[in-house]
């Protein structure tokens, strides 16, 4: 039933990448298929950490697709020959660094099972420092596809790192846009323009460092990028000229201020503030 794919490269913390993967077989319901992209040359740690997983995941009759790439190619690039692999019916995002919830794909199969008409599901995320449960931080998403649609005028609706949808979306509509930071962002605006059906469920299903968050989404070039993702979200239709201002704008101060700065804002304001239903 269930593909989860996830890309590494050489710069991944390997603990990280390790308490990743295990969250993964200890699963109360286990997927059929694990397809991990390894996006250029990795160190000899990693390799040998990826080939005991693959091992556990052969015991435990999951197959296991480990993709090694011959040079760095990007995550966008990596992530479509990711998906390009998967078998099942439906495909589950799993990042690096981040930790499933034992029950994530138990919810998933029974959610799937109350709505067969439903092909992207999200969910909630918790943000940690060190482990689980300790900042007690959760970033919420607006639930109906009614208020997704609305809501991605303005950020982001779906929480990409949970997401889980179908196979068939790809082949009906293409794979991901080609985007340096938001091709996730893209290909959501994109599928809700051509009425796929989203969901997001009130359930935590992956525990996010905070850290990725304030660390990536900084800088003058990550701001570029989003000048980019919404010129580009314009000239398809997805957004119109006043969303797109209103998208823009907040975001030239933020991507600005010092690392630091924003560590302090982002915990205090940006996720209380910016949580929907918060």
């Amino acid at each position: 039933m269930f593909s989860i794919y996830m890309c590494t490269y050489y710069k991944d913390n390997i603990e990280h990448l390790s308490e990743a993967l295990q969250s993964i077989i200890d699963q109360s319901y286990l997927p059929n298929e694990f397809v991990l992209v390894c996006d250029g040359p990795l160190s000899d740690s990693a390799y040998k950490l990826l080939e005991k997983f693959s091992g556990v995941c052969k015991s435990k009759e999951i197959n296991c697709n480990l993709i090694k790439l011959p040079f760095n190619v990007g995550i966008g690039k990596a992530r479509k020959i990711g998906i390009e692999h998967c078998t099942e019916s439906y495909i589950v995002t799993m990042d690096s660094d981040d930790i499933c919830a034992k029950d994530r794909l138990f919810e998933l199969k029974n959610i799937i099972q109350e709505d067969l008409d439903i092909e992207v599901i999200g969910t909630y995320i918790e943000e940690f420092e060190k482990v689980p449960g300790d900042l007690k931080i959760t970033k919420k998403v607006p639930l109906s596809h009614f208020d997704i649609k609305n809501y991605a005028l303005k950020r982001n609706p779906i929480n990409n790192v949970t997401t889980c949808f179908k196979k068939s979306i790809i082949t009906q509509h293409g794979s991901f846009e080609d985007h340096t930071t938001h091709e996730d962002y893209l290909y959501w605006l994109k599928l809700l323009s051509k009425g796929v059906k989203f969901k997001n469920v009130p359930f935590i299903h992956v525990y996010v460092r905070v850290d990725k968050f304030i660390n990536r989404r900084r800088g003058f070039k990550y701001l570029v990028s989003e000048i980019d993702f919404v010129k580009r979200a314009y000239q398809a239709n997805y957004m119109s000229l006043m969303s797109s201002f209103l998208f823009i704008i907040p975001r030239v101060f933020l991507r600005l201020l010092p690392s630091n700065v924003l560590t302090i804002f982002y915990r205090k304001f940006l996720r209380a503030s910016f949580s929907y239903g918060s």
